[in-house]
């Protein structure tokens, strides 16, 4: 994987004086190193060792969920042309089946994901290029379902947990009154042996069983946001964090 292009650079900072009249003194002086990434690289977060302090920037993973993107709303407005019936996840399924025809592969070859919070990175696919080209991770994937799963109105969030991300959808008025939590792995939209990756039941009780075995670390007493994580899109764009190009 690229690791993008060095920059480096040089801050002097000298005391204010009258202009021509007194000799500038030089107060301090660092040098920087800088890396300039490729506009699609997810920065997980960044670390400072020496004072074990860290910027925690996981909500910027709502850049690439586009639901606006003319891929996705393709998507969606042949989705929307479909029958459904009434059972209150059926647009849901239709979502992921409808996916999940598509015959994705996974690809491992760009995975660095950020779960140490030590300025880690990761190469994410748009869902639009995910689309295009049938190849996925487990990030590529969860963003693509939550572009699609967001132009339908639903509420969708991404979790991290160490080494992984899946969806989730939230039901309930608001952030505070949160009723339900539907989860769904998104690698089960890729070919597996089978041929065709797995269905949508199995898909939300593996989502839901990772769920149930991080929650503690995700919600409880035992918290751990440095590894563990859920991200409400909602929260993003409500702090102005859109998707790319929108």
């Amino acid at each position: 994987m690229t690791a993008g292009l060095k920059l480096f650079g040089t801050i002097a900072v000298r005391e204010r004086r009258l202009a021509g009249l007194i000799r500038q003194k030089r107060i301090d002086k660092l040098r920087l190193e800088l890396t300039a990434l490729p506009t699609d690289y997810m920065v997980w977060a960044v670390a400072n060792h020496a004072d074990a302090r860290f910027l925690n920037l996981r909500g910027l993973i709502a850049r690439w969920v586009t639901p606006l993107a003319p891929a996705a709303q393709n998507f969606v407005h042949a989705l929307r042309k479909e029958p459904s019936d009434a059972h209150f996840d059926a647009g849901l399924k239709r979502v992921y089946e409808g996916l999940r025809a598509l015959r994705f592969t996974y690809d491992t070859k760009r995975v660095n994901f950020g779960t140490t919070m030590e300025h880690d990175f990761q190469r994410v696919r748009l869902p639009s290029k995910s689309l295009a080209h049938r190849q996925i991770n487990c990030i590529d994937g969860t963003v693509l379902l939550a572009s699609v799963v967001e132009a339908l109105g639903y509420r969708p969030a991404v979790v991290f947990i160490p080494g992984h991300a899946f969806l989730a959808l939230l039901f309930g008025e608001d952030m505070n009154s949160i009723s339900r939590i539907l989860c769904i792995e998104s690698t089960g939209l890729c070919r597996g042996t089978g041929g065709s990756g797995i269905s949508y039941e199995e898909a939300t009780r593996v989502g839901l069983a990772q769920f149930e075995e991080h929650r503690e670390k995700l919600f409880g007493k035992e918290r751990d946001v440095t590894r563990f994580e859920i991200v409400p899109i909602e929260r993003s764009r409500a702090e102005g964090i859109q998707g790319f190009g929108e």
